[in-house]
């Protein structure tokens, strides 16, 4: 495969079905990685306030005729637009499931999985306790606020 092409087909994802759609993107580069084989990566063309962003990205977001990487649009990533009380809560909830448990805090908080080191889930389950600890205090504030406005 011919890692420096400047047309590249790209697939564009609306509500409505993929668009598939020829995008200009100046360059692709390819790097060893480290399972073997060789990975493209798109960099970046985009030159903001007089800098040239050259960032290598998997993926690159497209804005009509510009493709530019996350930190060129000022993206974030879902996890990161929710409160830290959201964050907390999410965070337990996802160690719960690995666990083998359900997202409910209410509900004990799951055994030991068979075949998982006693170092891991104790690891986890630390985690996972001091997740749910900082998002009920986060909601004890919150609530206290709303109790000290009425």
């Amino acid at each position: 495969m011919d890692w420096r092409l400047s047309l590249v087909s790209i697939t564009q994802r609306h509500r409505s079905g993929p668009i598939v759609a020829p995008a200009r993107v100046r360059s692709v580069a390819a790097l060893s990685s480290a399972a073997g084989g060789r990975r493209p990566w798109f960099l970046c063309s985009v030159y903001s306030n007089d800098q040239y962003c050259g960032r290598r990205a998997a993926v690159l977001y497209g804005a009509g005729e510009l493709f530019a990487c996350r930190r060129c649009y000022g993206l974030a990533y879902e996890s990161q637009q929710g409160t830290p009380r959201q964050r907390g809560v999410g965070q337990a909830q996802k160690i719960r499931t690995r666990l083998g448990g359900t997202v409910n805090l209410f509900e004990p908080f799951p055994e030991k999985p068979k075949r998982m080191h006693w170092r891991t889930y104790l690891r986890l389950r630390a985690r996972g306790e001091a997740a749910e600890h900082y998002s009920n205090e986060l909601t004890m504030q919150l609530l206290n606020r709303l109790k000290r406005s009425r």
